[in-house]
């Protein structure tokens, strides 16, 4: 059997060591963390269909719950976008993130996958213009690991992404303005309100860059304080401020800690970086940037890429993983998932320009609509022609703003453009040219 080993039992990770497993692979999974500590104690969206998708059985039904009905609210509380909602257990429902990876490492379990816990990730291996395999650090202390595949689920601060050789040609740093910041926690709620919608999501709440949310339900409220990187990170003083003003909108958000409490400082919210293989190596999910770029969360594209990986992997056969035969499962995943965010990824950067008062006016005046933003719910994000000349006539009271505003738009029909380059076999030229005008924009 082809030996395959998984650094980091991150879910896009996971995805792949289920079906490779099946597929009759060796695999086996190293992950520095205890069992019983995996997943984090909240719940987060997910689609049910990903995990049709990737040919995992969907989780067990008491781990999740129907989606909440949710708008887009800025800054100053007085403008709200509100989305199509879901009735019922659709396509997108709240899941359990404990019960999720617990899932997950049942189904893999089942599938033949060995999971190892307790170890350290410390690096790759790099021999013969290849990563070779890795080394970890256990109880007994290090060792060196060999595969033939290495596969990268480690997160953002990857320790192997991050001592890749450089010759691999694959970005290590993640840049200050695509990474989040959050802090979650859960609080009673006092008189079992829930608001209309329950699930509201404000922009640049308190002046902070970025997103944070409140949730009701009748027995809790919870909330989320989230922080673009680029502006300093999330302080406790910053949070403190935001949960007493969601106090003073929802008096009946309660004292008692119910779960959480926890901060965050690795979120990406990026696109896809523009090389997530070498020889011998794939990085998948957030190791590789696979979220949505506004609000980070990554847990179905992960899922779906695990699926692509592994499907590449099995077409390779008894062949080498090289970087030109691993290019299948970027060129794939990023055709069919990731340049549906590409546009979204370009207005993220541009509210890195923009103040909360600019906020208002951008979802008072409609420059963005439900439309744009239905990409929280795994739409496309487009911007129909007639939209583009209403931004155009309303923004000039946003002047300092405008050449930003003007180079997102610029960005518009350059997107097709730049997924239609992306060469469908891997060439280093082509590829060094492609990856140029990826980032370009």
């Amino acid at each position: 059997m082809r030996k395959i080993l998984v650094a980091g039992a991150g879910h896009g990770g996971l995805s792949a060591a289920i079906n490779l497993a099946k597929a009759g692979y060796d695999v086996t999974v190293y992950e520095k963390q205890k069992r019983e500590e995996m997943g984090y104690d909240w719940e987060d969206a997910i689609e049910l269909s990903a995990f049709d998708f990737a040919e995992i059985a969907r989780p067990p039904e008491d781990i999740y719950i129907k989606s909440h009905h949710m708008a887009y609210m800025s800054p100053n509380g007085q403008h709200v976008l509100h989305m199509p909602y879901d009735k019922g257990i659709g396509r997108r429902v709240h899941m359990e993130r404990k019960g999720l990876i617990k899932h997950l490492l049942s189904e893999s379990e089942k599938a033949g996958v060995k999971l190892v816990f307790e170890t350290e990730i410390v690096a790759p291996v790099f021999e013969n213009n290849r990563i070779a395999g890795m080394i970890i650090r256990d109880a007994e202390g290090e060792k060196r690991l060999e595969s033939e595949l290495l596969i990268d689920a480690c997160g953002l601060n990857s320790p192997i992404r991050l001592q890749l050789p450089d010759c691999c040609g694959i970005i290590k740093e993640f840049e200050e303005r695509n990474i989040f910041n959050a802090y979650r926690i859960y609080f009673d709620n006092t008189d079992g309100t829930i608001t209309d919608p329950a699930y509201n999501v404000t922009f640049f709440h308190m002046d902070k860059p970025g997103i944070s949310w409140t949730i009701t339900d009748e027995k809790f409220v919870d909330i989320i304080v989230g922080k673009f990187q680029m502006k300093g990170k999330l302080t406790m003083k910053e949070v403190e401020d935001s949960i007493a003003d969601f106090r003073s909108r929802y008096p009946f958000i309660g004292e008692k800690v119910l779960r959480g409490g926890e901060k965050i400082e690795s979120i990406p919210i990026s696109r896809m970086i523009p090389k997530v293989m070498y020889n011998g190596y794939a990085a998948v999910g957030d190791s590789a940037g696979m979220t949505i770029p506004l609000s980070g969360s990554g847990l179905v594209l992960s899922i779906m890429a695990g699926k692509y990986l592994a499907d590449c992997v099995k077409s390779i056969g008894n062949g080498e993983y090289t970087e030109k035969a691993l290019w299948k499962y970027e060129y794939n995943y990023f055709q069919e998932q990731g340049r549906n965010y590409l546009l979204l990824d370009v207005f993220k950067n541009f509210f890195t320009y923009v103040s909360a008062k600019d906020i208002d006016y951008i979802l008072k005046k409609k420059i963005l609509t439900e439309q744009q933003f239905s990409v929280a719910d795994g739409e496309p994000l487009v911007l129909p022609f007639k939209q583009i000349i209403h931004i155009v006539l309303n923004a000039f009271p946003m002047l300092p703003i405008v050449p930003h505003l003007v180079g997102a738009l610029g960005s518009l029909p350059i997107i097709p453009v730049v997924a239609k380059a992306m060469p469908k076999e891997y060439d280093e030229k082509k590829f060094l040219k492609w990856k140029k005008f990826y980032l370009s924009l």
